[in-house]
């Protein structure tokens, strides 16, 4: 009897003390999340304040462009919308924002920089965030098949000849995840910023900064994901770029302690496609474009010439050298 009382000590014990608070969090993480844009971010509260100023001008910029909301119907009913930039370039930048931010947020500079640089933009905003409708964000899971499906909206509602694929944080999972899925040959290159190698890996990372048992946590908010949300959290990006054929920029902060920079770098590693890899010192999450300055931005530019803005007879000729 006495083991009995024990063993329902332990069970309550551990119900209390492990799987409510794992349950807890999956319903927190995974609920809807809308952030704010550059001009409501308190400085006195927030990393992003020595970059503000350059953000809140890059916003003011990309305010002042032709813009027009558009929508589509994802494949499982939500409808997801975005803000396309629209001049008749020939390039397209589908950008892909953070977990609990905005398309303004997070590619204000880098929108900017890619604009000036003679590229339309499509900042979507992702499912359970800003207009999108949906009550669940699943951390890049779901989101990067609604990447696939932005790219056939692309093709089939702009003249762009050549895309570009952007993703930051949670983003540049989606864009990570969806990188050996995506058939279009218009998708030239991606610019992946600060992604994590999987939605599991980044909780386990995330308990061990709020000194939670995350191998004891974790697992269950996994169960909970497969059951509710029908995903596996332990999907790694890593897969998925070694398998892809396309281009990839990737860029990631030293001081990064939301989304380590080791797990930037083991995306790099696993990337198959022709590659860069751009460490900013000193730069913590989302702002290593910022923090870099100039010759990052010169790099982000190389890049983009050399594989998105390259002529067709180039193109042709590196063809014919690998054939």
């Amino acid at each position: 009897m006495i083991v009995l009382y024990l063993l329902s000590g332990m069970v309550l014990l551990y119900l209390f003390l492990i799987v409510c608070p794992a349950v807890t969090a999956f319903f927190s993480v995974f609920s809807r999340k809308d952030g704010v844009d550059p001009d409501e971010i308190d400085p006195s509260h927030s990393y992003y304040a020595p970059y503000l100023p350059e953000m809140r001008e890059a916003a003011s910029f990309l305010r002042a462009q032709k813009s027009t909301q558009v929508s589509l119907t994802s494949r499982d009913g939500i409808e997801l919308a975005a803000d396309w930039y629209d001049s008749g370039a020939e390039v397209l930048a589908i950008c892909m924002h953070g977990f609990r931010s905005t398309p303004l947020t997070s590619f204000c500079v880098l929108g900017k920089e890619l604009k000036s640089m003679g590229c339309d933009l499509l900042l979507v905003q992702q499912r359970a965030h800003g207009r999108s409708q949906g009550k669940r964000s699943t951390l890049g899971l779901l989101e990067s098949g609604d990447l696939l499906e932005w790219i056939e909206w692309a093709q089939q509602h702009t003249g762009a000849k050549k895309l570009l694929l952007c993703g930051i944080s949670m983003g540049a999972a989606a864009v990570a995840l969806a990188s050996d899925k995506i058939r279009s040959e218009k998708v030239r290159a991606m610019i992946l910023d600060c992604g994590f190698a999987s939605p599991y890996e980044q909780m386990i990372q995330d308990c061990g900064k709020w000194h939670l048992p995350g191998r004891v946590m974790v697992p269950i908010i996994a169960l909970c994901a497969r059951l509710v949300l029908h995903v596996d959290l332990k999907t790694s990006s890593c897969d998925s770029l070694a398998q892809t054929k396309i281009p990839a920029f990737f860029l990631h902060g030293t001081a990064d302690i939301s989304v380590t920079p080791a797990q930037g770098q083991k995306c790099f590693a696993a990337c198959a496609s022709e590659k860069e890899l751009l460490l900013v010192d000193g730069a913590q999450h989302t702002v290593s474009l910022m923090a870099g300055g100039e010759p990052a931005k010169q790099r982000i530019r190389a890049f983009v010439r050399k594989y998105v803005f390259r002529s067709e007879a180039a193109e042709s000729i590196s063809g014919a050298h690998t054939r």
